[in-house]
């Protein structure tokens, strides 16, 4: 209770002081204040201006009888040039009884900081304790001060210890030399050399592993060639890693186009993401339309719509019975009536309403059927839209049932016509795999299907082929796309399935089902640390995708077609977000968050980075999941069943 009113009382102190800073610093400097208690001189000092407040703070804190508080330290911190604090900060940072809590409160408020003006003071620091040799948690500490603030100053001491094996191998670790080369990753260390060689030779594969990593991310001119001479002995995960890397740098990415072109890097090692970042960082680079042209089938025909009157297409289908509607969008922002997946004058539209799609079903009984979840810009949606044979329609959104009609629609409705809608104006963004069947779907038929394409043979109205597949079971009807309607060829796609790699996800879906019940979950829960790296089980793990502590609730098959299939029916708010910097490089990460000068970015197995917006050319978000694909296939199949069987014990 005492605590309580105490802590009480400092805030509203607190609060009128902040009230009234030009009478706070007055007092302050006058006689009066050297008889109050430190304490509470330092608590009218952080009422002030963080800046000009952070000379006085750093005055008060030596004369105080307890370390700083993560406030008082950080008020130091973030202004490290005014007058005393670089003293302060330096003088806490070499106290042995302090500097190891301090670097610790410095590297949980990274992102708030400026690497570049903290730097300086955190280099000495960091190189002594680096080489303490007989003290584990404080050499680890050292590595995680020079990777968070890039003390680049210390990347030859880095490379020394590297060759030398780390010099006595602290006591508990099994291979120190492993995490010395991830912090030089991190710096992305030019010693390409070092790397090619331990990645090749190294007899430890932890160490090998992370000398493929730090040679993918190295800034030096050779490190991409010397990556892929060593390709035909890394694992197909390390290969695919390799690739995601080496495309986010001009230099990376010329160097796979050219291997590309020239046949030394097999095209099976490539995926339509790494083609996507590779046109994205050499855009105007000649050698990316030779790449395109030997790379056709990774690019598909959409349907693109500009947003004029002339924006839809001349389809008159007509809907009589059980019908079923479905189609991936994707919609500029500001979504509204405008934009369209099918509609007439005097019936149907399936368009949307304050962002969310809707079933018009004419004037009488209007809306009779509105999504919950709002269409996000931007972003590939598959929507659906299904009536029985009571009239009842149903809404879909990624394979999931979103609404149900209470009111039946029996109209017969005619002269349907792609993407029109009533209002003026019309449909801006894309359209593809749009299907019109006579027959209700049902939610398991949607759901299994909706990330598929259809296999089509192109009519003799080629235009045909895209947009309303041609099989027998479909409405068959002549397409006229209108002059704001033009089909055209792109790397941004929905996440779609092949026949073949429909037929190779069915299997593996079915064998893991089977797999997942001989599970041992106590076997399993160690591999849940591939889990922890962006997820958060109980109170460990990363915080990149969502919250895995109740996943078991989802049943086997959500855990499987998520772990699957994660780019099909992904949240928002989970899609990678694209930081293109003026230098050329990509960045592909989790947005974190931003203040006027920077943005926080998060990356697996990565500290929180902190980007200047001065070296920002722009960002964006994309549709794809910052979880791979794959995640399961290079595991033996009983280290897969126990994982599986470890997750459906997660109940929150």
């Amino acid at each position: 209770r005492e605590a309580y009113d105490r802590e009480f009382e400092r805030f509203l102190v607190r609060m009128f002081l902040e009230r009234h800073p030009d009478l706070t610093a007055t007092f302050l400097d006058s006689e009066a204040a050297t008889k109050l208690p430190v304490e509470a001189r330092v608590l009218a000092s952080l009422a002030l201006d963080p800046q000009t407040s952070a000379s006085r703070v750093a005055k008060l804190l030596p004369q105080l009888d307890r370390a700083p508080n993560d406030e008082e330290l950080l008020r130091l911190a973030q202004f490290p040039t005014e007058p005393g604090v670089a003293e302060a900060l330096t003088a806490l940072l070499t106290h042995e009884t302090s500097r190891a809590s301090v670097a610790e409160k410095l590297l949980t408020h990274r992102t708030k900081l400026d690497p570049k003006q903290i730097a300086p003071l955190l280099a000495t620091t960091a190189r002594d304790m680096l080489h303490r040799d007989a003290d584990t948690p404080v050499r680890t500490l050292a590595l995680q001060l020079i990777s968070g603030f890039q003390l680049t100053s210390l990347e030859s001491d880095l490379v020394a210890l590297a060759r030398s094996g780390t010099g006595p191998v602290p006591a508990g670790v099994g291979n120190f030399r492993s995490l010395i080369l991830t912090t030089l990753r991190d710096l992305r260390s030019a010693e390409s050399p070092l790397f090619a060689t331990l990645a090749e030779s190294d007899p430890d594969p932890l160490t090998r592993a992370a000398a493929v990593e730090a040679l993918a991310a190295s800034r030096a001119p050779d490190a991409p060639s010397k990556l892929l001479a060593l390709f035909p002995k890394l694992t197909p995960a390390q290969r695919k890693n390799a690739l995601n890397t080496l495309s986010t740098t001009k230099t990376g990415a010329k160097t796979i186009v050219t291997a590309l072109l020239d046949k030394s890097l097999p095209q099976s090692d490539l995926d339509a993401p790494t083609v996507e970042r590779l046109a994205t960082v050499l855009s105007n680079d000649p050698a990316i339309e030779k790449l395109q042209q030997q790379l056709g089938g990774l690019f598909q025909e959409v349907l693109l719509l500009d947003g004029s009157d002339d924006a839809w297409i001349d389809s008159n289908i007509t809907l009589d019975g059980p019908f079923t509607i479905e189609a991936w969008v994707r919609l500029a922002p500001g979504i509204g009536n405008e934009d369209s997946l099918l509609g007439s004058s005097k019936g149907l539209q399936l368009n949307f309403f304050g962002s969310k799609f809707r079933a018009y079903a004419g004037p009488e009984l209007r809306d009779v059927a509105v999504a919950s979840k709002p269409m996000t810009p931007d972003l590939w949606t598959h929507l659906a839209v299904t009536r029985d044979t009571a009239g009842i329609i149903r809404l879909y959104q990624n394979g999931e049932l979103d609404a149900t009609a209470t009111t039946p629609s029996p109209a017969k409705w005619e002269n349907c016509q792609i993407a029109w809608s009533g209002p003026s104006k019309g449909t801006e963004g894309a359209l593809t795999e749009f299907r019109v069947w006579k027959t209700a779907r049902t939610p398991a038929e949607i759901r299994t299907h909706f990330d598929r394409t259809v296999g089509v043979k192109a009519s003799a109205d080629h235009s045909n082929a895209p947009l309303l597949p041609l099989a027998s079971d479909h409405l068959k009807t002549k397409l006229t796309l209108k002059p704001g309607a033009r089909l055209a060829k792109t790397l941004d796609t929905p996440p779609l399935l092949s026949a073949e790699q429909a037929l190779a996800l069915d299997t593996q879906f079915t064998k893991l089902t089977a797999l997942a019940a001989k599970g041992d979950p106590t076997a399993g829960k160690p591999y849940a640390a591939l889990c922890l790296a962006c997820h958060q089980i109980g109170n460990a793990g990363g915080q990149i995708g969502p919250n895995l502590s109740g996943v078991g609730a989802m049943g086997l098959e959500a855990i499987l077609r998520n772990i699957l299939t994660p780019n099909a029916a992904m949240e928002p708010g989970y899609r990678i977000y694209r930081v293109e910097l003026k230098n050329g490089d990509l960045i592909d990460a989790f947005f974190v968050s931003e203040d006027k000068n920077a943005i926080i970015i998060r990356q697996p197995g990565a500290p929180d980075r902190r980007l200047p917006k001065t070296e920002v050319a722009r960002t964006q978000f994309i549709r794809r999941s910052l979880m791979p694909e794959g995640l399961l296939t290079p595991l033996p199949e009983k280290t897969a069943a126990d994982l599986l069987a470890y997750l459906m014990t997660l109940k929150g």
